[in-house]
């Protein structure tokens, strides 16, 4: 039960609710063993995927656990580039990510600071309950270069 009581100097009220969950929804992450840090909003998320050069095109794996039902990961492109990847897995549907480039995606260093501080650009779902195999690829098909952290997943 939360209650809340606010006064404006003449009146007083009170409100309180109870909230009842329906059910647990928890949230695990992923280690990506990637050998990058990303830094985004101010945080820094080390083991970050750095996929691709100038003429190789990127591809990277992340593994799932077998209890995920949704997958949660952030991705860029890099600077300057028009990157579309595409995520598969045995028992899914192939999905084409359109990515946001960054101007902080950019150099050999195995830091980048992402320069947007808009979540939604970058913050990719995927439903992998029906994943079998434990993998899912991410592969470049258009421009090279792209990076991924901070995945996680739901049961």
């Amino acid at each position: 039960t939360i209650t809340v009581t606010t006064t404006d100097g003449e009146k007083t009220a009170t409100c309180s609710v109870t909230v009842v969950p329906t059910g647990t929804i928890t949230s695990s992450p992923i280690d990506l063993n990637g050998d990058s840090t990303i830094v985004f909003k101010g945080v820094s998320y080390s083991k970050a995927i750095k996929a691709g050069t100038g003429k190789v095109a990127g591809s990277a794996s992340i593994s799932v656990p077998s209890d995920a039902k949704i997958l949660v990961f952030y991705i860029a492109g890099w600077n300057g580039e028009s990157v579309k990847v595409s995520a598969s897995g045995n028992g899914l549907t192939s999905k084409t990510l359109t990515l946001t480039s960054d101007s902080g995606v950019s150099g050999n260093g195995p830091t980048s600071t992402i320069e947007s501080t808009t979540e939604s650009s970058f913050k990719f779902e995927i439903d992998v309950s029906s994943l079998t195999g434990g993998t899912l690829s991410l592969a470049a098909t258009s421009g090279k270069r792209f990076v991924v952290w901070n995945a996680s997943y739901t049961k």
